[in-house]
């Protein structure tokens, strides 16, 4: 029980010298210095005096010269294309003209076929159906394709 207090009154002695330990010893400077940094009246008149500055030199901009810029552009008039009406029409009746040059050494060579061999004459009949359906096909592909170049020159 004694071993305790003893134990105790060293734990409290111990304590107490670390307390007076860390006080330190001010000088009227250094609390001079404490009171100005640690003072929040003094830090808001610093801060307002900054924005005062700030909003001088602001101010002053407004005598520098000022450029603004505004563009404006419409486009009114016919139509402009890459192609020219000479090719436009070529590409659209690009599958008559094709029929159109192969319908004569094509027909001379279906005559000749027929002639030879008239029972593949229905069969004939039904490639030539195949040749219109092709050149239809081709003239719409054309137009499509017209449709691609709509700008540039004409």
């Amino acid at each position: 029980m004694m071993c305790r207090r003893i134990v105790l009154c060293l734990v409290l002695i111990a304590c107490s010298g670390v307390s007076l330990m860390a006080q330190r010893v001010l000088t009227l400077d250094s609390c001079r210095a404490l009171a100005l940094r640690n003072n929040k009246d003094l830090a808001i008149s610093r801060t307002n005096r900054e924005v005062a500055l700030n909003t001088h030199k602001a101010a002053r901009t407004n005598y520098l010269p000022k450029l603004t810029a505004q563009a404006a552009y419409i486009r009114t008039g016919k139509e402009i294309s890459v192609l020219n009406k000479d090719q436009k029409n070529a590409l659209s009746n690009m599958g008559t003209s094709l029929s159109d040059a192969f319908s004569g050494t094509f027909g001379q060579i279906v005559q000749g076929i027929i002639a030879r061999h008239p029972d593949l004459a229905p069969l004939v009949q039904q490639l030539g159906g195949v040749g219109q359906a092709f050149a239809g096909a081709l003239n719409q592909a054309g137009a499509r394709h017209r449709r691609c170049f709509p700008y540039g020159l004409a």
